[in-house]
């Protein structure tokens, strides 16, 4: 027979249950220690039974692995991934013990490291064959992307996650070209009439103007080249190995600066240049112009004018008396490129007056007068 009050009795029930709840979380929070995962455990307990809850807490890094088919370093929606490509996790957890981790990206191109614990992490990508290499991007935890094909010092905080670390890649070969194939860049140099930056029907090529290709193949090589255009304003630059080019005109004399334009593989177009564009294996890139406005021609020549700002004269007459007469000119004058004036130092009139100094009438009247 148990002599202990009833209310006694509950109250060490609830204290063993307690206790149980609290020997339990410390058994699960040892394992997932082990397990290098994490859980959040929490233990209550009232007038009622102990509760116990267990919530699994993400400690994961993720990112994808996809074509930059416009080379801008971000992933936009119609840019597919790549699937199969090795990423490696390395570094150390909280307890400066060492993390080794190897996954591959799926379908999708997207990979995700999962049970991890808080510590620093790096990422490594092993280069898909058949790619050249882009940008790496820093996910949501921050990083390092100074190194090709790595992420480094990723700081993961206890029951956090990371994502959107992302390696970026750019087509190598053309589909259906073999490894190695060669492709080609062209384009036409023309007189942009109306200034548009688009060739319009009509407009005339431009010939016998340089341009230059520049960049380097997908070994790294070097690769220079230059070519002139036709009669028609056209160039190409064949046998291109793939890889990542320039293109740039010289300015042709009596032009003046227009537009270049991106052609079909891409690129960013300035003045005189277009750049960053991508040459996969096999694949020919075609429109990529450069539009030249038609220079005004200089003056010749400078038309010289001479206007006379004031003329005054005065004339004095008398019967058998000579005649005097007082001219002033002044005369404004633009030279020309020589020194001669359009004028001669002789002035229009002469000396003589146009009249004699005998006067149109006698001293004799036409009249006697009548005594």
């Amino acid at each position: 027979m148990n002599d202990r009050h009833p209310r006694e009795r509950r109250v060490g029930q609830r204290t063993k249950r307690t206790l149980a709840i609290t020997y339990l979380g410390i058994v699960l929070l040892a394992l997932a220690t082990l397990a290098h995962s994490a859980l959040r455990v929490s233990a209550e307990s009232g007038d009622g039974a102990g509760e116990l809850t267990i919530q699994a807490v993400a400690n994961s890094i993720g990112g994808s692995v996809y074509v930059d088919g416009n080379a801008n370093g971000v992933r936009d929606s119609s840019e597919a991934g790549i699937a199969g490509v090795v990423i490696t996790l390395s570094g150390s957890d909280n307890t400066n013990a060492p993390v080794n981790r190897i996954i591959t990206t799926g379908t999708d191109g997207t990979y995700l490291f999962t049970g991890l614990v808080a510590g620093t992490y790096n990422l490594i990508e092993t280069q898909p064959v058949g790619y050249t290499d882009g940008p790496e991007t820093v996910g949501t935890l921050g990083g390092d992307a100074g190194t090709n094909d790595v992420i480094g010092g990723i700081i993961l905080p206890a029951g956090g996650s990371g994502s959107g670390y992302n390696f970026a890649e750019r087509q190598a070969t053309a589909p259906g070209a073999p490894p190695g194939s060669t492709g080609s860049l062209a384009g036409t140099i023309y007189l942009d009439s109306n200034a548009d930056g688009q060739r319009a029907t009509g407009e005339q090529g431009i010939a016998n103007v340089t341009i230059k290709l520049a960049g380097l193949d997908t070994n790294g090589a070097s690769v220079q080249r230059t070519a002139t255009s036709a009669t028609d304003g056209r160039y190409n630059f064949a046998a291109i190995p793939a890889g990542i080019y320039s293109l740039s005109e010289n300015q042709p004399t009596g032009y003046g600066d227009g537009k270049a334009s991106s052609g079909s593989l891409g690129g960013e177009a300035g003045t005189n240049q277009t750049s960053g564009i991508v040459l996969p294996a096999g694949e020919n890139g075609t429109g990529y112009d450069f539009g030249d406005t038609q220079a005004t021609a200089a003056p010749t020549s400078v038309t010289p004018t001479t206007r006379i700002i004031a003329a005054t004269s005065s004339v004095s007459v008398t019967p058998s008396a000579s005649t005097t007469i007082t001219t002033t000119i002044t005369t404004t004058v633009t030279p020309t490129r020589t020194a001669t004036p359009y004028y001669t130092s002789t002035p229009y009139y002469t000396s003589t007056p146009y009249y004699t100094s005998t006067p149109y009438y006698t001293s004799t009247p036409y009249c006697r007068l009548r005594k």
